[in-house]
């Protein structure tokens, strides 16, 4: 089996983000591996899709409560990781979802390899979600795992 030093785990509050962890977890447990648990607020997706000219418009405070939203999220997992004793850390970031989780993270923090689920909450978040499942398998230099 590969030796995997750091793996990256892309979260977005679905059961299958979850599912992922858990998968995360046992893998670094096994390998004796940290986790980098991320999500990102792809807050330029949102509001494209708000506005019906194709202008990036978005209300001032409507940024930080989906930051706020986010690291709330992000507690539960936190909790999982905490509770398994297995050493990580937790980013909540803003940009491109697609790019920070293939490319951008994996790159900068060195991940050995990105365990993702395969996706998120709502039909639409389904779409983007697969399609983000999608590019980072495709575009990832490291291994990619993706938890149905």
């Amino acid at each position: 089996m590969e030796r995997y030093h750091k793996i990256l785990v892309g979260i977005d509050g679905s059961e299958q983000s979850m599912d992922a962890l858990h998968r995360a977890i046992d893998l670094g447990q096994a390998l004796n591996a940290s986790l980098l648990l991320v999500t990102v607020v792809d807050d330029r997706a949102l509001a494209m899709a708000m506005s019906n000219t194709g202008n990036y418009v978005m209300a001032p405070n409507m940024r930080e409560d989906l930051m706020a939203h986010a690291k709330e999220t992000m507690k539960n997992y936190v909790s999982e990781a905490t509770k398994a004793g297995i050493d990580f850390e937790d980013k909540v970031l803003v940009g491109d979802r697609k790019l920070e989780l293939a490319e951008n993270i994996p790159d900068k923090e060195n991940v050995d390899a990105i365990v993702i689920g395969a996706t998120g909450l709502t039909r639409m978040e389904r779409v983007f979600i697969g399609s983000t499942a999608s590019y980072i398998m495709n575009n990832a230099k490291c291994d990619v795992i993706i938890v149905k």
